[in-house]
């Protein structure tokens, strides 16, 4: 705005400093106390009468089984605690030495209450019903 210092537009600089800078202000203030102070809630369709509505639906917990294999309690006392079945059931199959970094990884980078007893019972499931 270095061109409105220059002397023809030297009055009109003052002119927009005067005037504009309230009105803008003016029309920012009020502009914002018109707007919505509180975000607007979805309406909900009116009942149709002789029409049944369903409030919920309740889908069935379905978890399936893990394999019988050597330790099974073990594992499933230590490891569904944080795990749901599904997500160890769809991990593919690892060696035995994959499978215990993989469990020792759960107790020094995740805090699981495995004992070493218990770490090598459910590195022996898994690889039972989990390697190649």
């Amino acid at each position: 705005m270095a061109f409105l210092g220059s002397p023809p537009f030297r009055g009109v600089g003052v002119l927009l400093t005067i005037f504009l800078l309230p009105a803008a202000a003016l029309v920012c203030y009020w502009g914002l106390r018109d707007g919505p102070t509180t975000t607007p809630v979805a309406s909900v369709p009116a009942p149709i009468p002789g029409v049944h509505t369903v409030d919920a639906i309740v889908l069935p917990h379905d978890e399936p089984d893990l394999p019988a294999g050597p330790h099974r309690d073990e594992f499933q006392t230590a490891c569904t605690v944080c795990h749901s079945t599904r997500l160890v059931l769809t991990q593919p199959p690892f060696p035995e030495k994959k499978w215990n970094e993989i469990v020792e990884k759960m107790i020094k980078t995740y805090g699981a209450p495995i004992t070493p007893s218990a770490q090598s019972a459910i590195v022996e499931y898994l690889a039972a019903t989990h390697s190649p």
